[in-house]
């Protein structure tokens, strides 16, 4: 519903409300006020499916979502790069900090952590944008970070200043997306799931360096940032793929849904 990477944006409010209506959830890229006028389209059309608003980055979105989080039917999610990062990050960073939606103020930043203390936040998300450094140079360069590896070392700092705890983030990351998203034995530590496991350690101080990411384009936002609290070992389906630094060659499987 706004302008992202690529021509996609859909103006009609009758062919959104077809989607909402065939879909039993639909992830929405949606600004200031077309999150108001995507729940407006929900409860004007009485549609019984849900919505999921994914980056939610301002105070006023949160507000507009909030206002029927009530009936179950929308859920929010936010991105570390609106969570850690704020419009001011822009005059440093120019295009390596543009992204969609943009960064907002520290009020904006401030009412996205209420809304994680609140329970208004459901979900946070990577949004992995890993455009390559040459392409972010460029006059016409494209809209994303990379967040994907840097986004669980963020949290974790998180919680060692005491801005969320962990089972907050247990939550946010793991059991939330497995339970808005319906995905089968996973995002919980219970008998009889896929045994998907991150081994952490708190006390592991260390800064965010490009020439340390696995990610491809090699740059991160957050260069140069110390952060305490990194994943040392990474476990899917019961099989180790990532441990101290060590990728092994460990093949996934489709998920499944329920």
């Amino acid at each position: 519903m706004d302008y992202t990477t690529g021509d996609l944006k859909i103006d009609d409010f009758e062919a959104i409300s077809d989607i909402f209506r065939a879909s039993k959830l639909t992830v929405i890229h949606a600004e200031d006020e077309n999150v108001k006028n995507a729940v407006d389209i929900l409860i004007k059309s009485k549609i019984k499916n849900k919505i999921h608003f994914a980056h939610v980055s301002s105070q006023k979105e949160l507000d507009h979502a909030k206002q029927n989080k009530i009936s179950r039917q929308v859920s929010v999610e936010v991105s570390p790069h609106h969570l850690f990062m704020n419009e001011k990050d822009l005059q440093s960073l120019g295009a390596f900090a543009e992204m969609k939606p943009r960064l907002k103020t520290e009020q904006d930043q401030k009412a996205l952590w209420l809304g994680i203390k609140n329970g208004t936040v459901d979900i946070i998300a990577s949004d992995h944008a890993p455009h390559l450094k040459e392409e972010k140079e460029q006059a016409n360069y494209p809209f994303g970070v990379p967040g994907v590896e840097t986004m669980l070392p963020l949290l974790l700092d998180a919680f060692n200043s005491n801005r969320i705890t962990l089972p907050a983030i247990q939550k946010l990351c793991c059991e939330n997306p497995a339970k808005i998203f319906r995905i089968k034995n996973r995002g919980f530590l219970q008998e009889g799931y896929d045994a998907d496991l991150v081994i952490v350690d708190l006390d592991k101080r260390q800064a965010v360096r490009n020439e340390d990411l696995m990610t491809k384009c090699k740059w991160s936002p957050y260069e140069g940032k110390i952060l305490k609290g990194w994943p040392v070992m990474t476990i899917v389906n019961g099989n180790v793929v990532y441990d101290n630094g060590e990728i092994f060659d460990v093949k996934g499987r489709e998920i499944k849904f329920s």
